[in-house]
């Protein structure tokens, strides 16, 4: 068995400077004369870069560099000797697109090149192999025994080709800088045709993506066609094989062998060379990154009382932390259910009430209202019957039908919720086939997101140990039907994890996002600070949860302006912006991506594929990677941005993964932190919502305490 690795490779260079020139930028400051520059010296490479010369004044440079050694244009520039230790970033870039340029000129042995491209939104390059992965060669015999190799197309209609994704990094250890390239791999999926061949097969496109004649091959319209064409099982198994880890591993060291053996090909300016490409299980020698993994949090209950196991059933044992709220309490739960399931529905009430009173030790009283029909119209009349505004929370019982429909203004779904959230009243849908086939698995989930709904918290975690009092902001985003990021702004959490408000009021675009931040942020905190769940006598922390970069224009002025705004209270707080990003490069592999056996706790070898829960490794002063889905080889990239006056990495790292089993939506622990998860959905639910005839975000500011999105 191999050990953990990292897909990173170290390089180094026969020569530890390159002799370069430089433009001044002045002279190209204009969009326009700098893609003349460029166009006119197509064998080139320009590289804008500020050089600090004085009394902390910068530069602007143009510094250049050719991509072959002939260039069929020359340039006079200003010389200078690039030291590779003390210019990371400029040696980054002369690694990335020399390398780049070597990936260009690479064709196959048919002649075929790579596709070589960089999306705009994405800093890193994808390299697309020209072989479709869904045409192999296999071995047929004819009737005389005979045998012959031929190509087969195990999917048809479909492309599937190998991506990989490549970028460089560097980091520092002792004072030594270390250079990196980075390669991962997945599958590119398109269709072969297009509309003409969906039409031809009389397969509906109208309502999927797509650019002209072509149609994005997504998972809608994937699904869609295979169903159509009868390929899901041939589908799924090359799939299948194609994304597993152990093939992504073996792909990924293909392509690095290959650079290794071919290295003294790729052009390097200033006559250097590299000399080493290497490729090294962690930890790297001298620590330059090493691993580590975090322990799971303790979960405490009621009056703080703590036990391992099953978190489902420690609940039922020592009684949820919220459990005082709710004591003595009926909780009065609405259903509303098309009358054709009424006999079913019983069944469906005892489960539920059984483990409402075990679990979570409320006394719950179900009061349901029958349907005559499923038309979107008597769903929304029933809204207005019955007890269902004493309620504190309505089941709504849906069809699969019902959660097809695309026109949110027609859908029960949103209607309900957007109505009976106008009341105050939280929702919790359910579809048809749950009732008819009861699932252990889904009815504990059921029951805790119904606690949480109406404002029930099952358990909080540790606390970091610490002498400051902390509060920490979620902000996520989410896109909605037109593919613009909407802004969940904000939630706010106490440090041991418990959920304080959450508004989402009013919707923020990035037009006015650093306005609602900041009132939002200034809103809540006072709230906050009156209720004393912190001493405003004493210096607190704030930490930034970020689906994004922290921005001078954004966040870091919202936050700068709530400070002003508190200094007349003589309120002193630190505060850290944190960003956390899956669309990374980073990858993790344990025993090249194979199944290895371990011993459970029963004695017995049990198989186990991927990488543990908690593996951390810190790539550099402000960056970090935690991983959080075993079978996954993505871990979370947690980066601080250096203009937070709070930049302990391993402490707020620790505190994220933390953050992951908080989640309400199910017992087992979130693929990502609750942080960024919950202020996601909210944004996406309620733009959604604001599709809704008279609805208005304000209608959710009774119950922000609440995890009614969930």
């Amino acid at each position: 068995m191999t050990g953990l690795f990292l897909n990173i490779f170290e390089c180094k260079f026969e020569k530890d400077y390159f002799n370069l020139q430089y433009l001044s930028y002045e002279n190209y400051s204009v969009k326009e004369d700098f893609i003349k520059l460029q166009k006119e010296n197509p064998d080139y490479i320009f590289y804008k870069y500020d050089v600090q010369i004085e009394n902390e004044q910068f530069e602007r440079r143009i510094y250049f560099w050719s991509k072959k050694e002939n260039p069929s244009s020359t340039i006079i520039g200003t010389e200078e000797v690039i030291d590779i230790q003390t210019n990371p970033k400029i040696i980054s870039k002369i690694i990335e697109s020399c390398i780049i340029q070597h990936f260009r000129n690479f064709q196959t042995t048919n002649g075929q090149p790579y596709k070589v491209f960089k999306k705009r939104e994405e800093h890193f390059w994808n390299i697309v192999s020209p072989s479709n992965l869904f045409m192999v060669e296999q071995e047929e015999e004819d009737i005389e025994g005979n045998k012959k190799k031929v190509k087969k197309k195990l999917v048809d209609g479909i492309l599937a080709f190998n991506q990989f994704h490549f970028n460089t990094f560097f980091n520092s250890f002792s004072g030594n800088l270390s250079f990196f390239f980075v390669i991962s791999r997945s599958i590119k999926l398109e269709f072969e045709k297009g509309k003409d061949d969906f039409e031809q097969r009389r397969i509906e496109y109208k309502d999927l993506k797509g650019k002209d004649n072509e149609i994005f091959a997504n998972k809608q319209s994937i699904k869609r066609f295979l169903s159509a064409t009868g390929q899901q099982g041939n589908y799924e198994n090359r799939i299948n094989a194609l994304e597993h880890n152990q093939e992504s591993f073996k792909k990924i060291k293909q392509v690095f062998d290959w650079l290794k053996n071919n290295r003294n090909d790729i052009y390097l300016p200033s006559g250097n060379k590299f000399s080493e490409f290497s490729m090294k299980y962690l930890p790297l020698e001298n620590d330059k990154i090493q691993a580590d993994k975090f322990e799971m949090p303790i979960k405490y209950y009621f009056e703080n009382r703590t036990e391992k196991g099953y978190p489902n059933d420690i609940i039922s044992k020592l009684k949820p932390y919220s459990f005082k709220f709710f004591e003595n309490q009926e909780i009065k739960i609405s259903i509303i259910c098309p009358k054709s399931n009424e006999g079913i529905l019983e069944g469906f009430i005892n489960q539920l009430e059984t483990r409402l009173k075990s679990m979570f030790h409320i006394k719950p009283v179900f009061l349901p209202i029958f349907l005559s029909d499923t038309k979107t119209e008597t769903y929304t009349n029933a809204i207005y019957e019955g007890d269902i505004s004493s309620s504190h929370l309505c089941i709504v019982v849906l069809s699969e039908q019902h959660l097809k429909i695309m026109d949110i203004k027609q859908s029960p779904y949103f209607i309900c919720k957007a109505r009976l959230l106008s009341r105050g009243i939280s929702t919790q849908d359910i579809q048809e086939k749950h009732l008819k086939k009861i699932n252990p698995f889904i009815m504990n989930n059921l029951a805790l997101n119904i606690y949480a709904k109406i404002g029930g918290i099952g358990w909080t975690i540790q606390n970091i140990e610490k002498r400051k009092e902390e509060l920490v902001i979620g902000i996520g985003s989410s896109l909605n039907k037109d593919g613009r990021r909407i802004l969940g702004i904000a939630q706010i959490f106490h440090s041991d994890g418990r959920y304080l408000v959450g508004d989402c009021s009013p919707l923020s675009t990035f037009d006015n996002y650093a306005e609602n931040l900041e009132n939002h942020l200034y809103n809540s905190l006072s709230k906050i600070i009156s209720q004393e769940i912190i001493n405003k006598r004493s210096e607190f922390r704030l930490v930034f949860h970020l689906f994004k970069s922290a921005s001078k224009e954004y966040e870091i002025k919202a936050v700068e302006n709530v400070i002003k705004k508190f200094q007349n209270e003589n309120l002193t707080f630190k505060y850290a912006f944190v960003h956390l990003a899956y669309g990374h490069n980073y990858r993790l592999f344990t025993n090249d991506g194979k199944p290895y056996k371990i011993i459970d706790n029963y004695g017995k070898e049990k198989s186990i594929e991927g990488t543990d829960k908690g593996t951390y490794l810190e790539l550099s002063k402000h960056r970090s990677l935690v991983h959080f889905v075993q079978e996954s080889t993505i871990p979370l990239e947690i980066e601080i941005d250096k203009r937070s006056t709070f930049e302990d990495l391993r402490y707020l790292s620790t505190q994220i993964f933390w953050f992951s089993h908080l989640s309400h939506r199910t017992f087992l622990p979130s693929k990502k932190t609750v942080t960024i998860l919950y202020p996601s959905i909210m944004s996406g639910l309620l733009d959604k919502l604001q599709e809704i005839d008279k609805w208005d975000d304000n209608m959710v500011k009774t119950i922000t305490d609440k995890l009614w999105f969930i």
